[in-house]
């Protein structure tokens, strides 16, 4: 029988071990809401797995985008489209890892979904299994029906179930509700809506969405707390194990490699990272069309990746998929043709391009800034491996960092990486607004993109004021300052605009980002959120509306004019 004393020890070491890997895990791109889907991607490719017989089939509960981008992409051999288009144009078949796994995450949304979609089981604990769901349909019903306007509220952000069968829900005071017409309803109707709902490319999965999807489908998994190092949930099955990290308050995940799969998940890691920052470099090109100058970059899919503002009305689907019928037209074109124009003239004429940029954009690191954007490293060119999947391609070392001073501009990437998403949320609900007024007709909505959209302005000055400094200490406490006196100055007047309250704490909990204080509280918030995902009167509700409302207190200094000029980030409109 094992000591206690050895049995501390065993359990120490393997909360070491724990913490090690969750912090070595890999940032996935968030494109279009996918980052679950291509982790799993991911997950099969690094443990040499097959794919799934049926991924490319079109399902039943499959939008017309998912149909259309089958039709191109009808089984794995068409992924190698991104080296053959290179091979064609340049002579040469560079890997584009990162490009094919954009293309398997809309795959697998679909796949998972029609896997779930006859499963009597699920649809069950979805209408009313309150021990494992949040919220569920049914409990959605009677707080619709008793007219809890702050459950109404919060919905939105939380739970798909209303945005998929909205007109139910808004309805439901018409007639009277019971437990049996409801389930009727689910059975017959709601349950289908909320799966093609579901599989629309712009809807964000929630992780207790994703626990429901490996869990009926038998795959091994254990999802982690990211900031608490804990386990969230899991399940033991039969196959390679698949290890996930979430950051609970954005419902993004992270892949967690082993030794196995480390080398693979670096490679993609390099490729993403270099994506990232060759969009970073297009959105800060004003006066230029973005997606023409995401087209002359060897990231074949990058206009997939920019803010839908910038794509003319199209959803980044569509755009994969008109990206992916000109690569295959080019190829044909070509193939006949013994000299190609130079596919580097198009690179070439990206760099000239961007060596006239203007400053860099709150908009571009507004999608995904848990990427840190000062640290990434050039990407190598590297070989494309010609076997199969499986085989995982060689990569380099990463030398890590000792120094104090890179220590400390990664703690200060750590507080930037919350704020800009934050920044992000108040830039998509001044869009929102902007599309709500239609173009002035309504002014409730049109006041309401006046006022969010002047705060949205002036904190993205600060913000780029930030970025182009040194930033040290003094440059983050005069954003800080300045930044909290224009959330000071507008709270009251915009905080009744309809879900802006949230976006207000997480611009305060974003700017006041430091340490044990903003952790736990995003603690409380997914140990509180993961079951109920909103709760009146918590803990959580407390603190953050303590705070804010304390930020009303502050007393705004007076600012000299200031001429901002042409450069730095504006909003789309």
């Amino acid at each position: 029988m094992s000591s206690p004393i050895f049995i501390i020890e065993n359990t120490l070491a393997h909360d070491k071990k724990r913490q090690a890997a969750i912090h070595a895990a890999v940032d996935i791109s968030a494109t279009m809401y996918n980052c679950f889907f291509h982790a799993y991607a991911l997950h099969l490719m690094a443990n040499g797995q097959p794919f799934p017989e049926d991924l490319f089939i079109a399902h039943e509960t499959d939008t017309s985008e998912v149909k259309a981008l089958k039709s191109i992409v009808r089984s794995e051999r068409d992924l190698s489209l991104f080296e053959d288009y290179d091979q064609i144009t340049t002579g040469a078949r560079q890997d584009h890892l990162a490009e094919k796994v954009l293309v398997l995450g809309a795959l697998f949304r679909s796949w998972f979904i029609h896997r779930v979609k006859d499963n009597p089981k699920m649809k069950d604990l979805l209408f009313d299994g309150r021990d494992t769901v949040g919220i569920t349909f049914y409990h959605l019903v009677e707080s619709f029906d008793a007219g809890e306007d702050w459950l109404r509220e919060q919905i939105n952000a939380s739970t798909n179930h209303y945005k998929a069968n909205k007109v139910y829900f808004d309805t439901l005071h018409l007639n009277p509700i019971s437990r049996s017409s409801a389930f009727s309803f689910w059975e017959k109707t709601g349950y289908d809506n909320y799966l093609r709902y579901l599989n629309q490319s712009w809807v964000k999965v929630f992780v207790h969405e994703v626990e429901f999807m490996l869990r009926f489908n038998d795959i091994s998994y254990t999802i982690y707390n990211k900031m608490e190092a804990c386990v969230s949930s899991e399940s033991k099955a039969g196959g390679p194990h698949l290890e996930l990290a979430i950051h609970a308050e954005y419902d993004h995940f992270y892949l967690i490699p082993n030794e196995r799969t480390a080398d693979f998940l670096e490679h993609y890691s390099a490729q993403h990272r270099r994506s990232l920052s060759e969009r970073s470099d297009v959105l800060s090109l004003d006066g230029h069309d973005k997606v023409a100058l995401a087209k002359k970059s060897p990231f074949l899919l990058l206009a997939v990746m920019l803010p839908t503002a910038d794509l003319s009305g199209k959803t980044p689907l569509q755009v994969m998929i008109e990206r992916l019928q000109e690569l295959k037209s080019e190829i044909a074109l070509r193939q006949d043709k013994p000299h190609p124009l130079g596919f580097f003239d198009a690179k070439k004429t990206l760099s000239k391009d961007l060596n006239h940029k203007t400053a860099p954009s709150a908009s571009a690191t507004a999608v995904h800034p848990l990427q840190p954007v000062s640290n990434r490293p050039p990407l190598a060119t590297m070989e494309s491996a010609v076997a199969p999947h499986a085989l995982i391609p060689p990569v380099g070392s990463v030398m890590p960092s000792s120094s104090g001073r890179k220590k400390k501009r990664q703690r200060l990437t750590e507080q930037e990486k919350n704020y800009a998403y934050a920044l992000y949320e108040l830039e998509q609900k001044v869009l929102e607004f902007k599309v709500l007024s239609e173009n002035g007709k309504r002014p409730k909505y049109q006041d309401a993109f006046n006022e969010i959209g002047a705060l949205h302005k002036n904190l993205v000055t600060y913000w780029n004021d930030y970025n182009k400094s040194n930033k040290n200490e003094e440059a983050y406490d005069l954003f800080r300052e300045q930044s909290l006196a224009e959330i000071a100055r507008n709270k009251r007047r915009i905080e009744h605009h309809r879900g802006c309250g949230k976006i207000v704490t997480n611009l305060v909990l974003g700017v006041l980002g430091i340490g044990i204080f903003y952790f736990a509280v995003c603690a409380l918030k997914w140990a509180i959120t993961k079951q109920f995902f909103f709760k009146p009167r918590t803990d959580t509700a407390n603190i953050t509306e303590t705070l804010v409302d304390n930020i009303g207190k502050l007393e705004a200094r007076p600012e000299e004019p200031v001429d901002r000029g042409d450069e730095g980030y504006r909003l789309n409109t």
